[in-house]
Protein backbone atom coordinates (compact mmCIF):
# COMPACT_ATOMS: atom_id res chain seq x y z
CA UNK A 1 0.00 0.00 0.00
CA UNK A 2 1.20 3.09 -1.13
CA UNK A 3 1.12 5.30 2.45
CA UNK A 4 2.40 8.94 1.35
CA UNK A 5 -0.07 11.44 2.63
CA UNK A 6 0.18 15.12 2.70
CA UNK A 7 0.71 16.18 5.59
CA UNK A 8 0.55 13.08 7.21
CA UNK A 9 3.98 11.77 8.09
CA UNK A 10 5.20 7.98 9.03
CA UNK A 11 5.92 7.56 12.62
CA UNK A 12 4.26 5.30 14.86
CA UNK A 13 4.75 4.59 18.76
CA UNK A 14 1.98 3.04 21.06
CA UNK A 15 1.84 1.96 24.74
CA UNK A 16 -1.16 -0.02 26.48
CA UNK A 17 -3.32 2.30 28.51
CA UNK A 18 -5.92 1.62 31.04
CA UNK A 19 -7.19 4.91 32.79
CA UNK A 20 -10.45 6.30 33.51
CA UNK A 21 -12.39 7.92 30.70
CA UNK A 22 -13.10 11.64 30.30
CA UNK A 23 -16.50 13.27 31.52
CA UNK A 24 -18.96 12.67 28.47
CA UNK A 25 -19.24 15.35 25.57
CA UNK A 26 -22.01 18.03 25.43
CA UNK A 27 -25.21 17.41 24.23
CA UNK A 28 -26.64 19.72 21.54
CA UNK A 29 -29.19 21.26 23.82
CA UNK A 30 -26.00 22.90 25.59
CA UNK A 31 -25.15 24.55 22.60
CA UNK A 32 -24.59 28.37 23.96
CA UNK A 33 -21.72 29.49 22.20
CA UNK A 34 -23.52 31.45 19.40
CA UNK A 35 -26.74 32.16 17.92
CA UNK A 36 -26.25 34.38 14.66
CA UNK A 37 -30.07 36.19 13.86
CA UNK A 38 -29.69 37.16 10.09
CA UNK A 39 -32.97 39.38 8.92
CA UNK A 40 -33.33 41.31 5.92
CA UNK A 41 -32.41 44.97 6.30
CA UNK A 42 -30.79 47.60 4.51
CA UNK A 43 -27.41 46.00 4.65
CA UNK A 44 -28.59 43.42 1.71
CA UNK A 45 -26.84 44.15 -1.41
CA UNK A 46 -29.15 43.06 -4.83
CA UNK A 47 -27.32 42.36 -8.14
CA UNK A 48 -26.73 44.50 -11.14
CA UNK A 49 -28.08 41.22 -12.52
CA UNK A 50 -31.40 40.45 -13.25
CA UNK A 51 -33.19 37.84 -15.29
CA UNK A 52 -36.34 38.51 -17.49
CA UNK A 53 -39.44 36.76 -15.89
CA UNK A 54 -42.54 35.45 -17.59
CA UNK A 55 -46.39 36.24 -16.89
CA UNK A 56 -47.57 32.73 -15.56
CA UNK A 57 -47.00 29.26 -14.86
CA UNK A 58 -44.28 27.91 -12.62
CA UNK A 59 -41.04 28.16 -12.40
CA UNK A 60 -37.88 25.71 -12.29
CA UNK A 61 -35.53 28.31 -10.47
CA UNK A 62 -31.85 29.69 -11.97
CA UNK A 63 -30.76 26.14 -11.65
CA UNK A 64 -27.43 27.27 -9.33
CA UNK A 65 -26.93 29.85 -12.02
CA UNK A 66 -25.65 32.88 -9.99
CA UNK A 67 -24.51 36.88 -10.49
CA UNK A 68 -20.80 36.89 -9.67
CA UNK A 69 -19.80 38.00 -6.09
CA UNK A 70 -18.87 41.22 -7.72
CA UNK A 71 -22.00 42.31 -9.22
CA UNK A 72 -23.95 42.82 -5.71
CA UNK A 73 -23.17 46.03 -5.48
CA UNK A 74 -26.70 47.95 -5.41
CA UNK A 75 -28.18 48.20 -1.47
CA UNK A 76 -31.29 46.88 -1.56
CA UNK A 77 -34.35 48.78 -0.97
CA UNK A 78 -36.40 48.68 1.90
CA UNK A 79 -40.06 48.98 2.36
CA UNK A 80 -43.53 47.60 0.84
CA UNK A 81 -43.91 47.49 -2.78
CA UNK A 82 -46.88 49.31 -2.76
CA UNK A 83 -48.43 52.12 -0.40
CA UNK A 84 -50.26 49.60 1.61
CA UNK A 85 -48.65 46.30 3.28
CA UNK A 86 -48.80 44.06 0.34
CA UNK A 87 -46.02 41.64 1.93
CA UNK A 88 -46.15 40.53 5.87
CA UNK A 89 -42.70 41.43 7.47
CA UNK A 90 -41.35 38.02 9.40
CA UNK A 91 -40.97 38.90 12.91
CA UNK A 92 -37.72 40.74 13.32
CA UNK A 93 -37.19 41.61 9.66
CA UNK A 94 -38.07 44.47 6.85
CA UNK A 95 -39.59 44.09 3.61
CA UNK A 96 -37.19 44.54 0.78
CA UNK A 97 -39.06 45.28 -2.78
CA UNK A 98 -38.27 44.31 -5.95
CA UNK A 99 -39.26 44.82 -9.63
CA UNK A 100 -41.06 42.11 -11.92
CA UNK A 101 -37.88 40.51 -13.32
CA UNK A 102 -35.47 37.59 -10.92
CA UNK A 103 -33.61 39.53 -9.06
CA UNK A 104 -31.04 39.19 -6.57
CA UNK A 105 -29.77 39.77 -3.25
CA UNK A 106 -26.89 38.81 -1.33
CA UNK A 107 -25.90 38.85 2.67
CA UNK A 108 -22.21 37.87 4.01
CA UNK A 109 -21.79 36.70 7.60
CA UNK A 110 -18.81 35.11 9.80
CA UNK A 111 -19.06 32.53 11.35
CA UNK A 112 -16.61 31.21 14.51
CA UNK A 113 -17.32 27.25 13.29
CA UNK A 114 -19.37 25.40 10.93
CA UNK A 115 -23.32 24.25 11.62
CA UNK A 116 -25.62 22.40 9.87
CA UNK A 117 -28.43 23.82 12.50
CA UNK A 118 -30.70 26.84 10.97
CA UNK A 119 -33.78 28.19 10.92
CA UNK A 120 -35.18 30.09 7.75
CA UNK A 121 -38.49 32.17 8.01
CA UNK A 122 -39.77 33.58 4.15
CA UNK A 123 -42.26 35.93 3.08
CA UNK A 124 -42.14 36.07 -0.87
CA UNK A 125 -43.95 37.94 -3.99
CA UNK A 126 -44.34 35.26 -6.38
CA UNK A 127 -41.95 32.58 -5.82
CA UNK A 128 -37.82 32.29 -4.83
CA UNK A 129 -34.84 30.53 -4.29
CA UNK A 130 -32.51 30.30 -1.58
CA UNK A 131 -29.11 29.44 -1.51
CA UNK A 132 -26.23 29.19 1.20
CA UNK A 133 -22.44 29.38 0.25
CA UNK A 134 -23.64 28.27 -3.36
CA UNK A 135 -26.05 25.16 -2.40
CA UNK A 136 -29.52 25.55 -2.90
CA UNK A 137 -31.37 24.60 0.31
CA UNK A 138 -35.14 25.81 0.13
CA UNK A 139 -37.06 27.02 -3.70
CA UNK A 140 -40.55 27.85 -3.85
CA UNK A 141 -41.50 27.57 -7.40
CA UNK A 142 -45.34 28.28 -7.73
CA UNK A 143 -47.51 31.04 -6.49
CA UNK A 144 -49.04 30.10 -3.09
CA UNK A 145 -51.59 32.67 -2.68
CA UNK A 146 -50.62 33.33 0.83
CA UNK A 147 -47.15 33.27 0.40
CA UNK A 148 -46.27 37.01 1.30
CA UNK A 149 -48.57 36.95 4.64
CA UNK A 150 -49.97 35.61 7.90
CA UNK A 151 -47.22 32.02 8.66
CA UNK A 152 -44.24 32.72 6.51
CA UNK A 153 -42.07 29.53 4.94
CA UNK A 154 -40.97 28.13 7.42
CA UNK A 155 -38.16 25.17 7.82
CA UNK A 156 -35.41 24.02 10.80
CA UNK A 157 -32.13 22.40 9.69
CA UNK A 158 -31.10 20.39 12.74
CA UNK A 159 -28.73 17.80 11.89
CA UNK A 160 -30.24 14.94 9.64
CA UNK A 161 -33.50 16.35 10.43
CA UNK A 162 -36.11 18.77 7.83
CA UNK A 163 -38.80 19.73 10.05
CA UNK A 164 -41.61 22.81 8.29
CA UNK A 165 -43.37 23.96 11.23
CA UNK A 166 -46.67 25.50 9.07
CA UNK A 167 -49.00 24.13 7.27
CA UNK A 168 -50.09 24.73 3.27
CA UNK A 169 -50.38 26.75 1.59
CA UNK A 170 -46.88 28.37 2.69
CA UNK A 171 -44.41 24.94 2.40
CA UNK A 172 -41.70 24.98 0.51
CA UNK A 173 -41.93 23.25 -2.86
CA UNK A 174 -37.82 22.22 -2.48
CA UNK A 175 -35.81 21.22 0.27
CA UNK A 176 -32.50 20.06 0.83
CA UNK A 177 -32.54 16.76 2.67
CA UNK A 178 -30.61 15.44 4.24
CA UNK A 179 -29.33 18.95 5.18
CA UNK A 180 -25.84 19.45 4.58
CA UNK A 181 -22.64 20.70 6.75
CA UNK A 182 -24.35 23.83 5.32
CA UNK A 183 -21.54 26.72 7.00
CA UNK A 184 -18.16 26.94 7.51
CA UNK A 185 -15.93 28.84 9.50
CA UNK A 186 -15.25 32.55 8.47
CA UNK A 187 -17.06 34.06 6.00
CA UNK A 188 -20.28 32.56 4.73
CA UNK A 189 -22.92 34.06 2.54
CA UNK A 190 -26.71 33.27 1.41
CA UNK A 191 -27.99 34.39 -1.63
CA UNK A 192 -32.53 35.06 -1.68
CA UNK A 193 -33.63 34.70 -5.72
CA UNK A 194 -36.92 36.28 -6.10
CA UNK A 195 -38.89 35.57 -9.02
CA UNK A 196 -41.96 37.97 -9.96
CA UNK A 197 -44.53 37.66 -12.72
CA UNK A 198 -43.66 39.96 -15.71
CA UNK A 199 -46.82 42.13 -15.92
CA UNK A 200 -47.41 45.69 -16.24
CA UNK A 201 -46.53 47.89 -13.35
CA UNK A 202 -46.54 44.65 -11.18
CA UNK A 203 -44.14 44.92 -7.90
CA UNK A 204 -42.70 42.38 -5.37
CA UNK A 205 -40.28 41.74 -2.74
CA UNK A 206 -39.86 39.11 0.27
CA UNK A 207 -38.82 39.61 4.04
CA UNK A 208 -36.43 37.01 5.23
CA UNK A 209 -34.65 35.55 8.52
CA UNK A 210 -31.68 32.76 9.38
CA UNK A 211 -31.11 31.76 12.74
CA UNK A 212 -27.78 29.82 12.75
CA UNK A 213 -25.99 27.98 15.82
CA UNK A 214 -22.69 28.30 15.53
CA UNK A 215 -19.54 27.33 17.73
CA UNK A 216 -21.39 24.65 19.85
CA UNK A 217 -19.20 23.84 22.51
CA UNK A 218 -16.52 25.62 20.68
CA UNK A 219 -13.93 23.53 21.12
CA UNK A 220 -15.50 20.97 19.08
CA UNK A 221 -13.35 21.43 16.17
CA UNK A 222 -14.27 17.89 14.22
CA UNK A 223 -17.31 15.61 14.14
CA UNK A 224 -18.30 13.13 11.36
CA UNK A 225 -20.68 14.37 8.86
CA UNK A 226 -20.47 15.23 5.16
CA UNK A 227 -17.72 17.12 5.33
CA UNK A 228 -15.23 13.95 5.32
CA UNK A 229 -13.95 11.95 2.51
CA UNK A 230 -13.42 8.42 1.61
CA UNK A 231 -10.81 6.50 0.13
CA UNK A 232 -11.11 4.46 -3.15
CA UNK A 233 -8.89 1.88 -1.47
CA UNK A 234 -10.21 -0.63 0.33
CA UNK A 235 -8.33 -3.33 2.15
CA UNK A 236 -9.66 -7.37 2.94
CA UNK A 237 -10.58 -7.61 6.32
CA UNK A 238 -11.08 -11.13 8.22
CA UNK A 239 -14.10 -12.87 10.38
CA UNK A 240 -12.87 -13.01 13.46
CA UNK A 241 -9.73 -12.72 15.85
CA UNK A 242 -7.88 -9.52 17.35
CA UNK A 243 -6.58 -6.85 14.86
CA UNK A 244 -3.28 -5.59 14.97
CA UNK A 245 -3.98 -2.39 12.87
CA UNK A 246 -3.34 -1.21 9.15
CA UNK A 247 0.43 -0.50 9.54
CA UNK A 248 -0.52 2.04 7.39
CA UNK A 249 -2.77 4.44 5.26
CA UNK A 250 -3.91 5.29 1.75
CA UNK A 251 -2.46 7.83 -0.23
CA UNK A 252 -3.84 11.61 0.46
CA UNK A 253 -5.02 11.86 -3.46
CA UNK A 254 -7.13 8.30 -2.79
CA UNK A 255 -9.45 10.38 -0.66
CA UNK A 256 -12.20 11.47 -3.07
CA UNK A 257 -15.35 9.43 -2.66
CA UNK A 258 -18.20 11.14 -0.39
CA UNK A 259 -19.14 9.79 2.60
CA UNK A 260 -22.67 7.58 2.91
CA UNK A 261 -24.34 9.05 6.34
CA UNK A 262 -26.07 6.96 7.80
CA UNK A 263 -27.58 3.46 10.10
CA UNK A 264 -25.77 0.63 8.64
CA UNK A 265 -28.91 -1.05 8.77
CA UNK A 266 -32.28 -0.38 8.41
CA UNK A 267 -32.47 0.14 12.75
CA UNK A 268 -30.15 2.15 14.74
CA UNK A 269 -26.91 -0.52 15.31
CA UNK A 270 -24.65 2.51 16.26
CA UNK A 271 -25.33 5.20 18.74
CA UNK A 272 -24.52 8.32 17.61
CA UNK A 273 -21.98 10.21 19.67
CA UNK A 274 -23.95 13.88 20.22
CA UNK A 275 -23.39 16.90 17.79
CA UNK A 276 -21.95 14.26 15.32
CA UNK A 277 -23.41 11.72 12.17
CA UNK A 278 -22.36 8.28 11.55
CA UNK A 279 -20.99 7.78 8.77
CA UNK A 280 -21.48 3.89 7.13
CA UNK A 281 -19.01 2.15 5.84
CA UNK A 282 -21.16 0.30 3.59
CA UNK A 283 -18.56 -2.19 3.26
CA UNK A 284 -17.63 -5.53 4.94
CA UNK A 285 -13.61 -4.75 4.52
CA UNK A 286 -11.26 -2.58 6.26
CA UNK A 287 -12.41 1.33 4.72
CA UNK A 288 -10.32 4.84 5.21
CA UNK A 289 -12.13 7.92 5.97
CA UNK A 290 -10.48 11.44 6.00
CA UNK A 291 -11.16 14.65 7.55
CA UNK A 292 -8.84 17.95 7.56
CA UNK A 293 -8.82 21.29 9.57
CA UNK A 294 -6.23 23.98 10.25
CA UNK A 295 -5.12 25.44 13.41
CA UNK A 296 -3.86 28.30 14.76
CA UNK A 297 -1.13 26.96 16.65
CA UNK A 298 0.17 23.53 17.55
CA UNK A 299 1.78 23.54 20.70
CA UNK A 300 0.22 22.23 24.37
CA UNK A 301 -2.70 21.52 23.00
CA UNK A 302 -5.80 19.95 24.96
CA UNK A 303 -7.84 17.19 23.06
CA UNK A 304 -10.96 14.57 23.54
CA UNK A 305 -11.72 12.09 21.49
CA UNK A 306 -15.60 10.34 21.53
CA UNK A 307 -16.06 7.45 19.28
CA UNK A 308 -18.89 4.35 18.87
CA UNK A 309 -17.86 1.97 15.62
CA UNK A 310 -18.65 -1.27 14.06
CA UNK A 311 -16.36 -3.27 14.53
CA UNK A 312 -12.68 -2.16 15.41
CA UNK A 313 -10.81 0.97 14.72
CA UNK A 314 -7.48 3.03 14.01
CA UNK A 315 -7.38 6.43 14.35
CA UNK A 316 -4.38 9.05 12.72
CA UNK A 317 -3.23 11.90 13.30
CA UNK A 318 -0.84 13.28 10.55
CA UNK A 319 0.42 10.01 10.06
CA UNK A 320 0.78 8.94 13.74
CA UNK A 321 -1.45 6.32 15.37
CA UNK A 322 -3.59 7.71 17.56
CA UNK A 323 -5.41 5.24 19.63
CA UNK A 324 -7.25 1.55 18.15
CA UNK A 325 -9.50 -0.97 19.63
CA UNK A 326 -8.45 -4.43 18.33
CA UNK A 327 -11.15 -6.71 19.65
CA UNK A 328 -14.90 -6.37 18.88
CA UNK A 329 -17.46 -6.12 21.22
CA UNK A 330 -21.57 -4.95 21.63
CA UNK A 331 -19.59 -1.68 23.85
CA UNK A 332 -18.04 -0.74 20.27
CA UNK A 333 -21.34 0.50 19.13
CA UNK A 334 -23.35 1.78 22.19
CA UNK A 335 -22.83 4.46 24.91
CA UNK A 336 -20.83 4.78 26.73
CA UNK A 337 -18.96 5.83 23.78
CA UNK A 338 -15.30 5.14 23.84
CA UNK A 339 -13.07 7.66 24.76
CA UNK A 340 -9.42 8.71 24.97
CA UNK A 341 -7.97 12.92 26.12
CA UNK A 342 -4.58 14.06 26.13
CA UNK A 343 -3.38 17.02 27.98
CA UNK A 344 -0.91 19.49 26.97
CA UNK A 345 -0.12 17.09 24.13
CA UNK A 346 0.35 14.09 26.56
CA UNK A 347 -1.92 10.84 26.63
CA UNK A 348 -4.41 10.93 29.56
CA UNK A 349 -7.76 9.03 30.03
CA UNK A 350 -8.94 6.78 27.60
CA UNK A 351 -10.54 3.28 27.42
CA UNK A 352 -9.01 2.27 24.10
CA UNK A 353 -6.57 -0.78 23.23
CA UNK A 354 -3.59 1.09 22.11
CA UNK A 355 -2.71 5.05 22.61
CA UNK A 356 0.52 6.73 21.42
CA UNK A 357 3.03 7.52 23.52
CA UNK A 358 4.10 10.37 21.48
CA UNK A 359 4.45 13.94 22.51
CA UNK A 360 1.55 15.69 19.96
CA UNK A 361 3.62 18.83 19.86
CA UNK A 362 5.75 16.98 17.44
CA UNK A 363 2.13 15.51 15.60
CA UNK A 364 -0.07 18.87 15.41
CA UNK A 365 1.46 21.57 12.58
CA UNK A 366 0.37 25.00 12.02
CA UNK A 367 -1.68 25.18 9.48
CA UNK A 368 -3.57 21.98 7.79
CA UNK A 369 -3.61 18.71 9.25
CA UNK A 370 -5.65 15.56 8.48
CA UNK A 371 -7.46 12.74 10.53
CA UNK A 372 -7.57 9.48 8.98
CA UNK A 373 -9.83 7.28 10.81
CA UNK A 374 -9.42 3.08 9.30
CA UNK A 375 -12.19 1.12 10.27
CA UNK A 376 -12.53 -2.60 10.23
CA UNK A 377 -15.35 -4.65 9.75
CA UNK A 378 -16.00 -8.06 10.04
CA UNK A 379 -15.63 -10.14 6.84
CA UNK A 380 -19.14 -12.11 6.50
CA UNK A 381 -21.20 -11.89 3.92
CA UNK A 382 -24.26 -9.02 4.11
CA UNK A 383 -22.55 -7.38 7.23
CA UNK A 384 -21.57 -3.80 7.56
CA UNK A 385 -20.34 -1.04 9.98
CA UNK A 386 -20.11 2.28 10.49
CA UNK A 387 -18.47 4.90 13.31
CA UNK A 388 -18.98 8.32 15.04
CA UNK A 389 -16.59 10.56 16.04
CA UNK A 390 -16.03 13.54 18.02
CA UNK A 391 -13.17 15.81 19.05
CA UNK A 392 -12.77 18.95 21.02
CA UNK A 393 -9.60 20.79 20.45
CA UNK A 394 -8.43 23.25 22.71
CA UNK A 395 -5.11 25.56 23.95
CA UNK A 396 -5.74 26.69 27.94
CA UNK A 397 -9.64 26.31 27.22
CA UNK A 398 -9.90 28.43 23.83
CA UNK A 399 -10.66 27.22 20.60
CA UNK A 400 -7.65 27.17 18.13
CA UNK A 401 -9.44 25.47 15.03
CA UNK A 402 -9.26 28.41 12.30
CA UNK A 403 -10.83 26.58 9.47
CA UNK A 404 -12.01 22.98 8.08
CA UNK A 405 -11.92 21.27 5.25
CA UNK A 406 -14.52 20.09 2.55
CA UNK A 407 -16.46 23.30 3.66
CA UNK A 408 -16.52 25.60 0.96
CA UNK A 409 -19.60 25.97 -1.50
CA UNK A 410 -18.07 29.46 -2.98
CA UNK A 411 -19.18 29.41 -6.22
CA UNK A 412 -15.74 30.85 -8.34
CA UNK A 413 -15.59 32.56 -12.01
CA UNK A 414 -15.82 30.58 -14.19
CA UNK A 415 -17.98 27.84 -13.06
CA UNK A 416 -21.35 29.47 -13.89
CA UNK A 417 -19.90 28.74 -17.41
CA UNK A 418 -20.52 25.35 -16.58
CA UNK A 419 -23.39 24.16 -18.88
CA UNK A 420 -25.26 20.94 -18.68
CA UNK A 421 -28.12 20.08 -22.14
CA UNK A 422 -30.16 19.42 -22.93
CA UNK A 423 -32.86 20.28 -20.01
CA UNK A 424 -35.21 18.77 -19.90
CA UNK A 425 -34.20 15.22 -21.06
CA UNK A 426 -35.14 11.82 -22.42
CA UNK A 427 -32.24 10.70 -20.89
CA UNK A 428 -28.68 11.33 -21.93
CA UNK A 429 -27.43 14.50 -20.92
CA UNK A 430 -23.65 16.27 -21.35
CA UNK A 431 -22.01 17.97 -18.71
CA UNK A 432 -19.69 20.73 -20.74
CA UNK A 433 -17.36 22.55 -17.82
CA UNK A 434 -14.41 25.14 -19.27
CA UNK A 435 -11.20 25.34 -17.93
CA UNK A 436 -9.56 28.47 -19.33
CA UNK A 437 -6.48 28.40 -17.56
CA UNK A 438 -5.80 24.80 -19.07
CA UNK A 439 -3.88 23.94 -16.22
CA UNK A 440 -4.74 20.25 -14.86
CA UNK A 441 -7.43 19.73 -11.76
CA UNK A 442 -9.43 16.78 -10.70
CA UNK A 443 -13.41 17.46 -11.37
CA UNK A 444 -16.34 15.91 -8.69
CA UNK A 445 -19.51 15.06 -11.17
CA UNK A 446 -21.85 13.95 -8.50
CA UNK A 447 -26.26 13.22 -9.66
CA UNK A 448 -28.70 13.60 -6.51
CA UNK A 449 -32.09 12.85 -6.56
CA UNK A 450 -34.70 15.99 -5.44
CA UNK A 451 -34.14 14.52 -2.14
CA UNK A 452 -30.92 15.25 -1.69
CA UNK A 453 -29.76 11.32 -2.37
CA UNK A 454 -26.83 10.98 -3.89
CA UNK A 455 -27.22 8.77 -7.03
CA UNK A 456 -24.04 8.21 -8.46
CA UNK A 457 -20.57 10.11 -8.36
CA UNK A 458 -17.42 10.18 -11.02
CA UNK A 459 -14.18 11.81 -10.50
CA UNK A 460 -12.66 12.84 -13.96
CA UNK A 461 -9.23 14.73 -14.82
CA UNK A 462 -9.29 17.85 -17.49
CA UNK A 463 -6.15 19.72 -18.57
CA UNK A 464 -8.22 20.55 -21.91
CA UNK A 465 -9.97 24.07 -22.74
CA UNK A 466 -12.62 22.48 -22.29
CA UNK A 467 -14.04 19.24 -20.92
CA UNK A 468 -17.50 17.03 -22.21
CA UNK A 469 -18.78 14.37 -19.66
CA UNK A 470 -21.81 12.47 -20.86
CA UNK A 471 -24.38 11.56 -18.24
CA UNK A 472 -27.40 9.23 -18.51
CA UNK A 473 -30.57 9.70 -16.76
CA UNK A 474 -32.06 5.77 -18.23
CA UNK A 475 -33.04 4.13 -15.16
CA UNK A 476 -34.86 6.88 -13.34
CA UNK A 477 -37.88 7.74 -12.87
CA UNK A 478 -39.37 11.42 -14.60
CA UNK A 479 -38.62 14.54 -12.70
CA UNK A 480 -36.22 16.83 -11.20
CA UNK A 481 -32.75 15.94 -10.59
CA UNK A 482 -29.47 17.65 -9.60
CA UNK A 483 -26.02 17.85 -11.13
CA UNK A 484 -23.35 19.00 -9.10
CA UNK A 485 -20.08 19.99 -10.47
CA UNK A 486 -16.81 20.11 -7.21
CA UNK A 487 -13.56 21.50 -8.59
CA UNK A 488 -11.02 23.69 -6.80
CA UNK A 489 -12.88 23.37 -3.94
CA UNK A 490 -15.54 25.18 -5.33
CA UNK A 491 -19.54 24.09 -6.42
CA UNK A 492 -21.88 24.38 -8.74
CA UNK A 493 -25.31 22.95 -9.13
CA UNK A 494 -27.72 22.21 -12.18
CA UNK A 495 -31.19 21.37 -11.81
CA UNK A 496 -32.50 18.88 -14.52
CA UNK A 497 -35.60 18.07 -15.63
CA UNK A 498 -35.83 14.19 -16.92
CA UNK A 499 -39.61 13.86 -18.42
Amino acid sequence: MDTSVTNCVDSLSIVIMMVTPPPPPPSNDSCVAGLLELVTDSTWMMSTTTTPSTHSGTWTGVAGVLPAAGTFTVPAMVGQPYPWPSIHAVTGAEVLKTTNNITYFRKEFDLLSGSDVARLRLNVDDMAEIYINGVLVAGEYGMPKDGWKNDPHAVNYDGLSVDEPFLPPNVFDYLIAPPLSMFSAGTNEVIVVVRNLKRGGDKGGFSFSMEVEHGCASDSVCVSDTSWRKSTVVTPSNQSGSWTGTGGIPADGTFTLPVAIGQPYPYPSIDTVPGSQVINSESNNITYYKKTFDISTATDLDADFWMTFDDAVEVYLNGVVLFRENTTSPSNWVFPAHTQSFAGGMAGAGGFDYVTAADLDTVFMPGTNCIVVALRNFKKAGDRGGFSFKMHLTKGGSPVITKEGEANFVLTDGLEKIVVFPNPTNGDISVVIPNEQQEARDVEISLFGLNGELLTTEIVRTDSGQYTHEMSLNGYANGLYFVRIKTDGAYYSQKVLKQ
